[in-house]
């Protein structure tokens, strides 16, 4: 992790951000799986919702705000970044099983290990890999005054590896642990696929029974992700209404609440429960959005939230740096309120700048996004 602070995100503590394993327009009419307009904007709109909302639980905090029995804003950021927040991944994880199987891509494995590839790997590899040269000239010649987690000075090929790839730990790009877990995830699509065309319930259990226990040990470093994964895919290739609870959205939410407050509140930090059952709230409470004109913005703008993604933390971290020289704990619920702002519109403009100057290697850094 590229912070000297670590997140209780921690391994074995979920985005895809990515359209995984969604078809053309014309394949997806071909085999009748074309999603509803109102399913496919509710998607977009989540997607950009939920990871502004992870620019959030990243925000660096001070160890005065850290207190679970504090109150006041402590309380309060609690609740939203180590509660509310934390369906974000639980729920990119879903939507990512159920575009994957929706389309039938875990049937094609050499098109799956292609795509995954090149949206997921791919990028993991250059949001990381350039971060860590830049560490190296920090760290050796003492700049910024802020001790980091990563040693990336002096240079150890193991060490960098791990820190590219987060092969057993999260990545320098913390992040982005995200799409390490995401890749090895979808590579285990064909097995998952065959239990759920099968044997679908024993497949579940199985899931559960291997990865809520954590009996995988270091191949997932979150390990209700192939469960969200496996549900999503439940959904898909039992071709369930995915609209059916949608009436029951104000009890979803207050469920959503309360959890959220109880979290926050009493500093509970095994949300594994919370984690599982959060797309089964967070996909009916997104029905109160659906088909306002802000959803239909937000998910016009769904196709900047993988770059908003990839690239939040390094803007983060600098502007965490220079908060540190220049700024208090007294005015540090503003630099919350304003940081991730700020982060996702130098991630946005990035973005914008990439694409007009150099369109094909921006591609490649952010998967064809």
């Amino acid at each position: 992790m590229l912070l000297s602070f670590r997140s209780r995100e921690a391994p074995g503590s979920s985005l895809s951000v990515s359209p995984a394993g969604t078809r053309s327009a014309r394949e997806q009419r071909a085999s009748g799986t074309a999603l509803d307009a109102v399913v496919a904007e509710r998607i977009s709109l989540l997607r950009l919702v939920l990871i502004c909302a992870i620019v959030f639980i990243h925000v660096p905090v001070p160890d005065a705000y850290l207190s679970p029995s504090a109150w006041g804003f402590a309380m309060l950021r609690a609740i939203l970044c180590d509660g509310l927040f934390r369906v974000t991944v639980p729920m990119l994880t879903a939507i990512s099983g159920f575009l994957l199987f929706r389309a039938s891509l875990d049937e094609r494995w050499g098109e799956l290990l292609r795509r995954k590839s090149r949206t997921i790997l791919l990028p993991l590899v250059v949001w990381n890999l350039p971060l860590l040269m830049a560490l190296y000239v920090v760290e050796r010649d003492g700049l910024g005054g802020h001790e980091f987690a990563v040693r990336a000075y002096p240079f150890d090929l193991w060490t960098w590896a791990d820190s590219t790839l987060g092969l057993t730990y999260q990545p320098a790009n913390y992040p982005l642990y995200f799409l390490r877990d995401l890749f090895i995830t979808s590579l285990m699509a064909p097995m998952m696929g065959l239990l759920l065309r099968r044997a679908p319930w024993l497949g579940l259990a199985l899931v559960v029974g291997l990865f809520y226990p954590d009996l995988d040990g270091s191949l997932i470093l979150r390990d209700t992700m192939p469960i969200n994964f496996f549900l999503g895919g439940l959904v898909a290739v039992r071709r369930w209404n995915v609209r059916r609870l949608d009436r029951a959205w104000p009890l979803c939410f207050a469920a959503l609440a309360v959890s959220a407050a109880a979290i926050g509140a009493f500093g509970i930090t095994d949300i594994r429960w919370f984690a599982v059952a959060a797309p089964f709230l967070v996909w009916p409470a997104s029905s109160a959005l659906a088909g306002t004109p802000l959803s239909r913005w937000m998910a016009r703008h769904s196709s900047k939230s993988f770059a908003i993604f990839v690239s939040h933390a390094p803007i983060l971290v600098a502007l965490w740096v220079a908060f540190e020289h220049v700024g208090s704990d007294r005015i540090y619920p503003a630099f919350w309120l304003l940081a991730p702002f700020v982060a996702m519109a130098v991630a946005v403009a990035i973005r914008l700048v990439a694409y007009r100057i150099a369109p094909r290697l921006a591609a490649l850094a952010y998967g064809a996004r």
